[in-house]
């Protein structure tokens, strides 16, 4: 059977949520409105489908002490976070605290619509992929602290020589690191690594805040790491 989604709204100003419960209702689609981070807690947890529109301004506990509260506690929701002040440093900030994307106020009625819709289908499709999901986590939280180190230069296209420069290690203690997580992550080879840590981020995974992956402002893409990359992956 599957479950309802419901657009979770966090926001204290009160013509946020009728804009959005008006839209959702179209929608066909549950809402639940609260008027801080604390109260969403209280009331969502792991089992919850659907989406979050997030202001990222609010009193108590702020949206970002959110996005980290909801990573900790394993609430899976793709979250729309709405901000009256959107400079790239928050924005960026924002995303790496696993944001679906960042709307800026005030948005478009349209925009904001067809972004919820986006939100949901992925909250569905991550759902019917959640086997591939609870791997993907183990996967990645099987990694020490070095080997996510080793990890994150490697998808910034670093060779191993280069990366035993930035560390300071011998470059055998390089290639083992990287042989150990390649084993660990079951990459045979580059592009199958970029598409493990895709993966992982697209489902919120929460060793990304451990290794402190994908530090990026943007995913890698395998056509970057491959014009770069001059060692083979052993």
């Amino acid at each position: 059977m599957t479950t309802k989604q419901s657009v979770f709204v966090v926001d204290d100003e009160a013509a946020v949520h009728e804009s959005v419960a008006g839209m959702a209702a179209s929608m066909g689609v549950n809402v639940e409105g609260y008027q801080s981070a604390e109260n969403f807690l209280a009331g969502c947890d792991r089992s919850s489908t659907g989406c979050l529109v997030l202001d990222i301004w609010l009193r108590g506990m702020s949206g970002l002490d959110l996005l980290d509260a909801m990573r900790r506690d394993g609430i899976c929701l793709p979250t729309i976070v709405v901000t009256a002040i959107a400079d790239v440093p928050l924005a960026v900030r924002i995303m790496h605290s696993g944001a679906f994307t960042v709307l800026e106020k005030p948005y478009r009625v349209q925009e904001l619509w067809d972004t919820i819709r986006q939100a949901l289908a992925l909250d569905n499709q991550t759902r019917q992929n959640g086997g591939r999901a609870v791997d993907v986590r183990s996967q990645l939280a099987s990694l020490t602290l070095d080997e996510g180190r080793v990890l994150e230069l490697i998808l910034a296209g670093k060779t191993n020589k280069a990366i035993s420069q930035e560390l300071s290690l011998r470059l055998r203690t390089v290639e083992s690191r990287r042989q150990g997580l390649m084993v660990k992550l079951k990459a045979d080879s580059l592009a199958e690594l970029v598409q493990v840590v895709t993966e992982a981020r697209l489902f919120f995974s929460v060793p990304f805040a451990r290794a402190g992956l994908l530090t990026a402002a943007r995913q890698p893409r395998v056509d970057d790491l491959s014009l770069r990359e001059t060692e083979p992956v052993t």
